[in-house]
């Protein structure tokens, strides 16, 4: 899964999503499960 976590935080430094765990935001880095939600720059 590292290259998902990768490509995850390139898409949240953009803006695009945003990783979460238990709704808090964290880095990419953060350890154990992460969850990714639309961030303040995701379009439809």
């Amino acid at each position: 899964m590292p290259l998902v976590r990768e490509a995850a935080g390139e898409l949240a430094e953009d803006g695009i999503l945003r990783i979460t765990q238990k709704d808090e935001t964290v880095s990419v880095n953060a350890k154990g499960p992460i969850r990714l939600r639309r961030g303040p720059n995701f379009t439809d």
